[in-house]
This record gives structure tokens, C-alpha cells and sequence, in this order.
């Protein structure tokens, strides 16, 4: 009747979930998940304007005030807005991921730890802590002792905490605020004083202090492949972290008018919950599941994980043998994009092989031989990768974002090159004339991109590519730009009033050397 006012609870249930689940639900589609094998792509194709540098957030429209209507429509929405969205939340324990996070650019629906511990809705938890490195106690009956003291402080400063939490939720809304500073001081405290067993420190590749996160179900998987990749950025990651899976990590005493989504929790959800660990994770052997999951898909799911992500040595070999000829077959017909796309995904697999746990093992079965044959693969595809990106960083001279991120890389890769002359288990060696061209490559990498205080490693590189091949015409006139560039930075930076003298700082002290004779009209590139 025209002048009632409008009920919004007498709208039918179908309509207000629609329009629950438009004010609650509207994220902005998650762009598809970076991985380290396509950040290198759009360096190794030119496109460094593309590489992300912060954590990205995950972009909504969501208004949140229909929860504070009333009880009947809280419940309502928030059934709608958790079963839709599906929040996970990760726990960081010990472990600093902020570098993964950034590179694999995994929606984050908030950052602050607050807000991600107190929310009550999540369809998963996902911990993430530092494996202990304990040590042989056998002979040491004190450190046991020392052992069962520390675990007993731990838990009484977690009841501690959990008498705090308890306080502070129970505290009366007009007078809790001058109470909750004490109580958060107090907080401050017990996290000061946490006692961490001393054999409990994180590796040093992953360390860093608890924190917490929560991200949208459709992104688990992005998070997975994160994880997946974690190796490349922490040595042996992947063996160094404990990861423990939670199903419905409610609080007990979740309030009345929200709904609990026991029934959600089916096999067939759960099933759906850890197929991206499933799947995409390989080589985790610390992986847990809480019991309320059935113990078969428990079992199945850690199993999986525990694989290998390689084959046996030849197949690795066949592998990456086949990787090495599409990519040079690519090259040649102009493809590089393509070529790219598989240098860098050989690259990244072989990273990942080496800097893991599993690489002694496969080490072992596959023989000297095997080491020997894959270094080899290992160098040309790297090499080739330089020598793109050489391409792309002569032709961006004049972009200082382009020189200097493709100069970080080329830098990185001639580094592990030559690293990979001194691997304990290999036999195989650069051939002299691949040697001198990493050493006329990376000089003339340093000498484009312009850091003055990479001058004196330049001539060290050049004078060293000289030596091994005296004589030859490129090396001359590398050497020739390179002194050239040295004398510029000695005149611009004022470093000596020494006439007929030349500069550059070396490891440990000042080198005065005689000025070389440069034809200054010249300019190579």
C-alpha cells in the first residue's frame, strides 16, 4: 500500500542473496597469476614496464554496511559473502614470502594481521612456519632437559595470550578502550618475550617474524604456484617450511547470527579445497592436514605432494635437450617470443632442480655423466638468454628503467655462468672461446648500462678476455670503449689530479694506473 515504508526482509530469499552477493562479492577478476618464468619473459622480450614491484591487492567494490542492519540480515549476507568469496587465511610463522608475494602478484584481500585474525568466516587456514633444524642431542642429556623447559614456557605464555584474547573480547564497549590499551601493551609483551627454541630459527634464506593474510578461494591456486616456485628464491624452501591445512578454522564461540557452514564440507568440496596443493605442489615434505578431512584424502593429498616434480635423469635430460633445440630452432626463424618462452622456462626448471633438497638424490642416480651433460645445457641456455637480452639493452639505451633492470639480469646470469665452472660434481668445462665471450659480454654489459663504480670490475673483465685471446679484433674494441668510459668517469667524478694517470676503485684500496692511449672520437656499442 502506497506510503508503508519498504521491508526489505519481505522481498523473497532469491532476490536479497542477489543482492547480498553484489554489495559483498564484487572483486574485480584476478588477472592471470605471474610466475618467475613469465617475469623473466617480459625482461627477456623487452617489456620491463610490465614487471610488478608491491604486493597486489585484490580490487573490489565491497560495502559492507548491510551487515549492521540487523541479525537476521547479518546472518543472511554473511553466509552469502563467505560462501561465495571463499577467504583463506595464511599464517606466517619465522618465514619472510614478501619477495614471493610480489613476484607471483597474488590478490591480497588485506594485509593487516588484526583484521585477518579476527575475521570468522574462512573455508580454509593455511600456515606457513620454519621446519626445525634440531641437532644430534644423543649425548647431551642437559639440552632435553632445556628442551622440556622451553616448551613449557612457550605454553604458558600461549595461555597467557589466550587469557588476553579472552579479556579483551569480554571487555564492556563504553569503557574498553583505556583497558585495551593495557591489554595490547600487555600483548606486545608476551610477543617480546615468546620464548622460540633456539634449534626453531628459520633458515637464512626465509626469515622474518609472524604475520598474517587472507586471499580469495579462486586464488589458491596462484598462491600454490607461488609456493611451487619458492625455491628459486630460498634455498631448499621447499624442505625448510611446514605447511598445516586447516578446514573450517571457526572460532567455537561464533556469535548467533552468523551462520557456521558445517555442511559446506563435504568430499567433494574438501576434495575441491586441496586440489591446487594437490596438483601443483611437488617435493613439500612437511606437509599436515587437519582430521577433519577424511583420513584417505589426507593420506592421498600429502602423498602427492611429496613427489618429485622430475622424472628420472633421462627423461630430465631428454627434457631439456628437446627445450634447447626448439628454442635455437625458434631464434633462427625470428620467433623470439617463443624462444623466450622457453629459454626461460628451462632456465627456471633447472633453478628450481638444483636449489632444491631433491638434487643430491638425483644427483646420485643419474651419475657424473648427468651432471656433466645438464651443466652444459644449463650454460648454452643461459648464454643464449644473455645474448637476447644483450639484444633488447642495445636497443634501450635511452630507457634508464630498461638499461637497468635487463643490466640486473644479464649481470645475474653471466655471474651463474660462471659459477657453474666450479660446481663440485660436475667435470664439464666452458670451452676458452665461451669463456671469452662471458667476459666481453659482461664488460660491455656494464660499460652500456653506465654505474661508474663498475668501471674497474669492467677493464678487469675485458683485460682478462684479452689475455685469453690476444689480438682479436671485438675485444679490442670493447677494450677500447671500456677505457674510453673510464676516462669519462675519471674526469666527471674528479677522482684524481694526477695528469697522465688513470682511476678506479678496486676492492680494497686506490689503484693509480698509467692513462691508456684512447682515440676519444670513437664510440662502439
Amino acid at each position: 500500500m502506497e506510503g508503508e515504508p519498504f521491508r526489505f526482509l519481505d522481498l523473497p530469499g532469491e532476490i536479497r542473496n542477489a543482492i547480498y552477493e553484489i554489495i559483498l562479492c564484487s572483486f574485480e577478476p584476478a588477472s592471470p597469476p605471474e610466475s618467475y618464468g613469465k617475469r623473466l619473459n617480459k625482461i627477456q622480450t623487452g617489456r620491463v614496464q610490465e614487471v610488478y614491484h608491491g604486493i597486489c591487492p585484490a580490487m573490489h567494490s565491497i560495502e559492507t554496511t548491510i551487515l549492521c542492519t540487523s541479525k537476521e540480515v547479518h546472518r543472511e549476507a554473511y553466509d552469502v559473502m563467505v560462501k561465495k568469496n571463499q577467504f583463506m587465511q595464511v599464517r606466517i610463522t619465522n618465514l619472510s614470502i614478501s619477495e614471493l608475494l610480489v613476484a607471483s602478484q597474488v590478490p591480497i584481500v588485506t594485509l593487516d594481521r588484526g583484521h585477518a585474525d579476527q575475521f570468522q568466516g574462512y573455508m580454509l587456514r593455511i600456515e606457513l612456519s620454519a621446519v626445525p633444524d634440531v641437532p644430534d642431542m644423543s649425548d647431551d642429556e642437559d639440552r632435553w632437559d632445556e628442551e622440556d623447559r622451553l616448551d613449557e614456557e612457550q605454553r604458558i605464555l600461549d595461555e597467557e595470550q589466550r587469557l588476553l584474547d579472552e579479556e579483551l573480547r569480554l571487555l564492556d564497549e563504553e569503557d574498553h578502550l583505556a583497558e585495551e590499551e593495557r591489554l595490547v601493551d600487555e600483548e606486545e609483551r608476551l610477543d617480546e618475550e615468546r620464548v622460540y627454541n633456539p634449534t626453531l630459527q628459520a633458515f637464512p634464506a626465509a626469515h622474518g617474524s609472524y604475520f598474517s593474510f587472507m586471499i580469495l578461494g579462486r586464488d589458491c591456486g596462484a598462491f600454490c604456484q607461488m609456493l611451487s616456485e619458492a625455491d628459486i628464491y630460498a634455498d631448499q624452501f621447499s624442505s625448510k617450511v611446514n605447511i598445516v591445512l586447516f578446514l573450517e578454522p571457526w572460532n567455537l564461540d561464533i556469535s548467533e547470527y552468523k551462520a557456521r557452514i558445517t555442511e559446506l564440507y563435504t568430499t567433494k568440496r574438501q576434495e575441491a579445497l586441496l586440489e591446487p596443493f594437490r596438483t601443483q605442489l611437488r617435493g613439500f615434505s612437511n606437509v599436515e592436514i587437519d582430521d577433519r578431512v577424511s583420513r584417505e584424502l589426507r593420506e592421498a593429498v600429502i602423498e602427492e605432494v611429496k613427489k618429485s616434480p622430475w622424472g628420472n635423469p633421462r627423461k630430465i635430460l631428454k627434457d631439456m635437450n628437446d627445450a634447447e633445440a626448439l628454442e635455437g630452432q625458434f631464434y633462427q626463424d625470428g620467433r623470439v617470443t617463443e624462444a623466450s618462452e622457453r629459454w626461460v622456462t628451462a632456465i627456471s626448471d633447472i633453478r628450481r632442480m638444483r636449489l632444491s633438497k631433491l638434487w643430491r638424490a638425483i644427483v646420485l642416480e643419474g651419475g657424473p655423466d648427468f651432471v656433466d651433460r645438464l651443466t652444459e645445457i644449463y650454460f648454452k641456455l643461459l648464454f643464449n638468454s644473455v645474448q637476447n637480452l644483450m639484444r633488447i639493452l642495445k636497443a634501450s639505451l635511452e630507457n634508464k628503467a630498461v638499461v637497468t633492470t635487463v643490466g640486473d639480469v644479464i649481470s645475474s646470469n653471466l655471474n651463474e655462468l660462471n659459477s657453474l665452472r666450479y660446481v663440485d660434481e660436475c667435470q664439464w668445462i666452458p670451452s676458452e672461446e665461451q669463456i671469452v665471450q662471458m667476459y666481453v659480454t659482461q664488460a660491455q654489459c656494464w660499460r652500456l648500462v653506465g654505474n661508474p663504480n663498475k668501471v674497474a670490475d669492467a677493464m678487469d673483465w675485458i683485460n682478462w678476455a684479452n689475455q685469453l685471446k690476444p689480438g682479436d679484433a671485438e675485444i679490442e674494441m670493447e677494450k677500447s670503449a671500456v677505457k674510453k668510459w673510464w676516462r669519462r668517469v675519471y674526469f666527471e667524478e674528479g677522482l684524481s689530479d694526477s695528469e697522465g694517470s688513470d682511476y678506479y676503485e678496486g676492492s680494497n684500496n686506490f689503484v693509480y694506473i698509467e692513462e691508456p692511449d684512447i682515440d676519444y672520437d670513437e664510440e662502439y656499442y
